[in-house]
């Protein structure tokens, strides 16, 4: 993702490291003109994750120190892309994923400290959601200038959808921003893909309105709170819906549920195309169970054998 602070080694001190049990445990300070800020992280063994037990702002005046760091553009190595294209050859798209402004302000603190802060301090709030947005549009800018890509996935807009924010923030805080990054993807010629979980049913309208060429995961109910039918009924032809099929019944469910699943996808949205049929997620263990993994090749034969028009 594009990052809006400076690059590495910069303002950061090296991280401390150290086992806790079955967790690798790092803390890193970052030095600010306004003060020095820490963070500590959490990887277990065998989970793809980072978790964040202690995030860097734990006030608004944190918040202040971050964006008081002097912004320096990224530069961009695209020097494997040439490798990367030759062995995806015509068998898929390459894509890259973004964060939005309101992902790079969210993940600055905790999930409770963000929906307060949003909620209350809203003018601080989106003081700086529009100073991360022209940093992060300098960013996208110098990435398509280097290298174009077939697909870039904006992620962050799920931050703002019910219950977490009303539709009036998402208005605010996703709605232009994301416009403007899919405007700037759209001049160097490549698609851009909207990333939101969760309930999205009030704010479709929006995610369309950005002007994006694509949407996932498309979380069915009880996720999500909208069916893929409806989805699909709503959007049109103006988006390319991706997902649908829950991560966790890849996980936990039967064979036969994973199949019927996947026949009720593609019984909702094949008709007139513009739907891509994949999970609502990745998996995190590694490896994967096997269960898990028997399941994904469930779900894989039945849409090749029932996705051909």
């Amino acid at each position: 993702m594009l990052s809006f602070l400076t690059p590495p080694g910069r303002s950061r001190s090296p991280a401390g490291k150290w086992r806790k049990g079955d967790a690798l445990v790092t803390h890193r300070a970052l030095h600010t003109p306004k003060g020095n800020l820490t963070r500590i992280t959490r990887v277990v063994d065998g989970i793809n994750t980072v978790w964040q037990t202690e995030h860097w702002c734990k006030s608004v005046e944190d918040v202040d120190r971050v964006m008081s760091i002097p912004f320096e553009p990224l530069d961009y190595d695209t020097s494997d892309f040439e490798r990367i294209r030759r062995e995806v050859g015509e068998r898929g798209v390459i894509m890259a994923s973004l964060g939005d402004p309101l992902l790079f302000a969210a993940e600055l603190m905790s999930m409770a400290d963000y929906l307060i802060r949003a909620a209350t301090e809203t003018g601080h709030f989106a003081r700086t959601a529009a100073a991360l947005h022209e940093r992060n549009q300098i960013n996208l800018r110098r990435m398509l200038s280097v290298n174009v890509v077939d697909l870039y996935r904006i992620c962050g807009p799920e931050y703002a959808t019910p219950p977490y924010l009303p539709p009036a923030l998402f208005e605010r805080f996703v709605l232009p921003y994301v416009r403007e990054m899919v405007d700037l993807i759209h001049s160097f010629g490549a698609k851009a893909r909207l990333h939101c979980h969760g309930r999205i049913n009030r704010v479709l309208d929006m995610i369309v309105a950005t002007g994006a060429d694509a949407i996932d995961p498309c979380e069915p109910p009880p996720d999500g709170d909208i069916t893929l039918a409806e989805v699909t009924r709503r959007v049109e032809d103006r988006l390319c819906i991706f997902g649908n099929l829950e991560l966790k019944l890849l996980e936990h469910g039967s064979p036969q549920e994973v199949e019927a699943t996947a026949q009720l996808c593609m019984d909702s949205a094949k008709a007139g195309g513009r739907c891509v049929i994949m999970p609502t997620a990745a998996p995190i263990n590694v490896p994967p169970a096997r269960k898990t993994e028997e399941n994904y090749m469930r779900f894989i034969e039945t849409a090749l054998a029932h996705g051909r028009y």
